[in-house]
């Protein structure tokens, strides 16, 4: 089975068709904080809840030139508020796509994946009527690529940007965590974006607020063993189930020969998938992680390569944290995270030693043989990013950044 990203695996999920550039309405100088319940698929007992806090914020202009903007809390959404021009919208959208509600969704808008070459969100999910509503925001440069084998162009309806594959709010230095809350703001209002109601227009605002775990954990270990455990230790030492083992690993799976990410990068972070990104000598490789409610043999891992997780107490374990919801996120490792932990993933293999970075382990043969992942968070000093301009962004972090057009101070 060929992997082709997140830009080909989520070809179904639908995305949305041009919309004319428009000057946005201006905004309130001041607006009520977007508060939203914990996820539905609650995290095991013991374990700090996820969307606990707020890190940021990321806002998004539908228009063309449209602004991609980190805003810091607790300004949750104010373009004119301190923050960081991240990119701008080269292709807007003009709707979403309905899709059936899978099992386990929460019923509300939020992250639905979090990958270094691309973003998906739920707008909404109805219980009613058993559907939702998908976007997806891509790296605008990846319409380039389409001589490459292992990749399509984005689907004509998708959000582009210019902020490039692996940076900002692609697993860089602003990355957005499965589960998050979003918010579509028109016309000094929130917008009710539903079955009937499906469209966006050029003077909507996307409202992301990234929500972070009240406490980040050291380690979360999965034992690459029928019945092995899946355990996350606390920072104070504490060590929690949280998952059982249903099948191993058998062994790595071809990865998008294109972007070309830092060996050991966590590719995608979803509701139904985990994929690592490591380096072969020959090609990229991913190793791949999947829950229970979701898996099929047939039809989404003919190979049997993925490694299958169930929740211990049989609950339905897609979009559960801290495995597919609220902890893991994209992490390409070309820019360190600059206000969540710096996310690593090891392995353990069979021959009894330590733990490697995933990126240090080339040899598909040695990936075969793996005992144990572990995923790890760092914590990242961020005095370390004042003054510093970013890779592919366009402007410097400032205390007090002038309002763009349209919008008040």
């Amino acid at each position: 089975m060929r992997w082709v990203g997140l830009s080909v695996i989520l070809l179904a999920m639908g995305g949305l068709i041009t919309a004319a550039q428009t000057t946005p309405l201006p905004l309130p100088t001041e607006a009520t904080p977007v508060t939203r319940p914990a996820a539905e698929a609650e995290a095991p007992a013991g374990i700090p809840a996820a969307q606990a806090r707020l890190a940021y914020s990321i806002i998004i202009e539908n228009r063309i030139g449209g602004l991609i903007r980190m805003v810091e809390p607790p300004a949750q959404f104010l373009l004119s508020r301190p923050g960081l021009d991240l990119g701008t919208v080269t292709r807007p959208a003009t709707g979403v796509e309905i899709l059936p509600m899978a099992a386990g969704a929460p019923a509300r808008a939020v992250v639905a994946e979090s990958g270094t070459d691309g973003l998906a969100f739920q707008l909404f999910a109805d219980p009613s009527t058993g559907q939702t509503g998908r976007l997806l925001l891509l790296p605008d440069e990846l319409r380039f690529q389409a001589t490459d084998e292992t990749y399509i162009t984005p689907p004509p309806t998708a959000m582009l940007t210019d902020i490039p594959s692996g940076h900002a709010i692609f697993g860089g230095a602003y990355p957005l965590l499965p589960g998050n809350p979003v918010t579509v703001y028109r016309n000094l209002d929130y917008a009710l974006i539903d079955t009937a109601s499906p469209g966006l227009t050029s003077d909507d605002l996307l409202i992301i607020e990234v929500r972070m775990p009240a406490n980040w954990p050291k380690h979360l270990v999965l034992e690459n063993q029928a019945g092995g455990r899946a355990q996350l230790e606390l920072s104070d030492g504490q060590i929690y189930d949280v998952a059982t083992v249903t099948r191993p690993l058998a062994g790595p799976q071809p990865a998008p020969a294109y972007p070309r990410l830092t060996p050991g990068a966590i590719r995608r972070a979803g509701p139904t998938l985990l994929a690592l990104g490591c380096l072969d000598l020959a090609s990229q490789q991913q190793l791949a992680i999947t829950p229970s409610g979701w898996h099929d043999s047939a039809a989404t891992d003919p190979a049997g390569e993925q490694l299958v997780v169930a929740a211990i107490n049989g609950g339905i374990t897609t979009w559960a944290a801290p495995l597919f919801g609220g902890y893991l996120y994209a992490a390409s490792g070309i820019e360190p995270p600059r206000r969540l932990p710096v996310l690593q993933a090891e392995v353990r293999l069979s021959d009894g030693g330590g733990w490697l970075p995933l990126g240090g382990v080339v040899v598909a043969d040695a990936l075969a043989g793996v005992s144990a992942i572990r995923f790890s968070w760092q914590e990242y000093d961020a005095s370390q990013a004042a003054g510093e301009q970013m890779p592919g962004l366009t402007q410097a972090e400032t205390a007090e950044p002038e309002a763009p057009a349209g919008f008040r101070n």
